[in-house]
């Protein structure tokens, strides 16, 4: 594919400038077509500087405290501001308490560490340097379910994992991202209502980048150095991230639930599979999923019945 050669050829010259005549005689392409090329690598969450005399330069970014300089070229309806902090207890203490106090949507709490990061149904959350963590402030004017905000960020970070490092991530319901069935990622939304309206979400995003996997997670966990053999620039995957939540927000705010669910489904490591549940109360259920209700709800088949599961712990058995 032509646009994968351009960016291997700007990998090649990393942080270095390559004329765009130059690429263009490369491929034997016009000068507005490695334009449209550099665009489209742009659009994927590449961050492209162009220089009239000079070129083209990819900039591969790690420093999370930049990440307001290169997040403000983003062509997004979302308004990213960046408030990034060396260490906290969780960001979405932090994202919580500037909701609270107005924070406009789009305000992103990152943290380089955390020393009481959490994960759903109160878990306990690793979270050492070298990993992305971040929490979205969202104020969406009505959500069916917040299942929903899940899907997008799952699916969100799935993209992102395959427009940077081109690794096949899947979905673990309700909001975990696999890679060989290792958890990579995972995702916590939490909201603040009043009477009948939304006040704000958070979506805590939680990702294993150049972090060190501890020897008793690494089964069940594996960080996208360990996926590729090398570090990760974390601010191109933000960037990623950042945009293709965008566009999938912009999908949900007008209504395109049956769209948002069927790219979920396109990816799930879940459906179809046969699980144990451990649901919030204690029960355990055991059957098959079958799919996902507009709700986002999990659809499992126990023997002659299907039950709709609104928060679990799910497993994957088989």
């Amino acid at each position: 594919m032509l646009e994968e050669k351009i960016l291997s050829i700007l990998k090649s010259h990393y942080n270095n400038y390559i004329s765009g005549s130059e690429i263009a005689r490369r491929f034997s392409i016009s000068r507005s077509m490695v334009n449209k090329i550099i665009n489209s690598l742009r659009s994927r969450g590449f961050f492209i500087e162009s220089h009239p005399k000079l070129g083209y330069r990819l900039v591969d970014e790690d420093d999370l405290s930049k990440a307001n300089e290169y997040l403000k070229d983003l062509n997004t309806n979302i308004k990213y501001t960046a408030l990034y902090m060396k260490s906290c207890t969780t960001t979405q203490d932090v994202a919580e308490e500037l909701a609270h106090q107005g924070a406009n949507e789009g305000t992103i709490v990152i943290c380089e560490t955390m020393s009481r990061g959490r994960g759903r149904l109160g878990r306990y959350w690793y979270a050492p340097e070298g990993g992305l963590w971040f929490t979205l402030v969202l104020r969406p004017p009505f959500i069916k379910s917040l299942h929903l905000l899940s899907f997008i960020a799952g699916l969100s970070v799935l993209k992102a994992i395959k427009n940077i490092l081109d690794i096949n991530a899947r979905l673990k319901w309700p909001n975990d991202v696999l890679i060989n069935e290792r958890k990579v990622s995972g995702i916590l939304i939490e909201a603040k209502a009043e009477a009948d309206r939304l006040l704000y979400a958070l979506i805590g995003i939680g990702i294993n980048v150049n972090n060190t996997i501890p020897e008793e997670l690494r089964d069940s966990a594996i960080s996208l150095k360990d996926a590729i053999g090398n570090n990760v620039p974390r601010v191109t995957l933000l960037r990623s991230i950042l945009i293709n939540l965008d566009l999938l927000y912009s999908r949900l705010l007008r209504g395109h639930i049956d769209y948002i669910i069927t790219e979920w489904l396109k990816s799930s490591a879940t459906i179809g599979r046969h699980v144990r549940v451990h649901l919030v109360g204690g029960e355990i259920i055991e059957g098959k999923a079958i799919g996902v209700d507009k709700l986002g709800r999990l659809l499992v088949k126990v023997n002659d019945e299907v039950k709709r599961i609104e928060a679990g712990d799910v497993i994957h058995l088989r």
